[in-house]
């Protein structure tokens, strides 16, 4: 707003003021005004989408001098709720001790187009570009972050030391800090996968380290390897932010099933060399049906309940 007053310091009205933009991202509106009865003539600004100085110039009507003023653009702070935070690999809102977890919202990573991605063997940096996560007072390790096809996410592990209850999720970045509250479970459990095409399925091992595709199947009594995050705690225990070191076998219960029956449940560990992730051995049955698309999944039993993972297939069984 700018007042025009005469030598007496008494209102002008009527005077035409006309607002430019020296420097910096802001639009205008309107560009040019006149004075009211008290002689203010006022324009809106709208920042742009860069963060910075902001210089707008006032020229009034038969006046020599014209006045500037100084802005500073400061970017939002970062938004999200709770429904914006799932398990990474089942999307359920339910996280447990040591999931990988995926928080998606605005303003989170807006100064990164792309993303920026650790080594899965770790260990994960708590900061990465200005950006953390703490919760309830424990810090979060960091997988990644990106800002790609329109939406901004940060994929981080739920530190073991996180009981079950209610958990405060706060993420800070150079532009704010915002929080939301989560519920935190013994397990939840995610089954990771894989998209070909427009097919998607388990990612499932054989012995000899290649992956069931519809290419090479998986045979009837054979041992495949299933990965999962969110299996929960482990004996002996596991630290947060490092990986799995071979014998940290799953405390709960795990079933697992092909064709939505029961099979045999070789193993249930936390996976060597990788972290938030568990792998799963388990035996195709020698009746398993053979084609493509067979129903696989997990259960973990918890007291009396079994909590299932996000189902799938196996691309393969001859």
């Amino acid at each position: 707003t700018v007042r025009v007053t005469d030598t007496q310091g008494r209102a002008v009205p009527g005077v035409q003021v006309s607002f430019t933009v020296v420097s910096g991202q802001v639009s205008l509106a309107p560009l040019s005004v006149a004075t009211d009865p008290s002689g203010n003539a006022t324009t809106n600004a709208t920042a742009g989408p860069t963060a910075g100085a902001v210089v707008v110039r006032a020229n009034v009507q038969g006046l020599a001098i014209a006045p500037t003023f100084s802005l500073t653009i400061v970017p939002p702070a970062p938004v999200f709720t709770a429904s914006n935070i799932r398990n990474w690999l089942s999307g359920e809102r339910t996280l447990a001790p040591g999931v990988l977890a995926r928080l998606t919202g605005t303003n989170l990573v807006a100064n990164l187009n792309g993303a920026i991605t650790s080594l899965p063997t770790g260990p994960w940096p708590g900061v990465v570009n200005g950006i953390s996560i703490d919760i309830s007072g424990q810090a979060a390790p960091l997988y990644q972050i990106a800002n790609s096809n329109n939406e901004q996410s940060i994929i981080f592990q739920v530190p073991f030391e996180i009981a079950a209850g209610t958990a405060r999720v706060t993420v800070t970045t150079p532009t704010g800090t915002a929080f939301a509250d989560v519920t935190i479970a013994d397990v939840s459990p995610g089954l990771l996968e894989i998209t070909v095409g427009a097919r998607r399925y388990a990612v499932l091992v054989k012995a000899n380290g290649t992956l069931v595709s519809p290419q090479n199947p998986a045979n009837r009594g054979e041992l495949l390897r299933a990965y999962f995050t969110g299996l929960g705690r482990t004996n002996p225990g596991v630290l947060t932010n490092t990986p799995g070191s071979g014998g940290q076998l799953v405390a709960a219960v795990i079933f697992t099933g092909v064709n939505n029956e029961g099979v045999r449940t070789v193993s249930a560990e936390y996976a060597e060399n990788l972290i938030g992730m568990y792998v799963v051995t388990f035996e195709v049955p020698t009746n398993a049906p053979t084609g493509s698309d067979i129903p696989f999944g997990l259960g973990v039993r918890i007291g009396g309940d079994v909590i299932f993972s996000n189902g799938s297939v196996i691309a393969s069984v001859q």
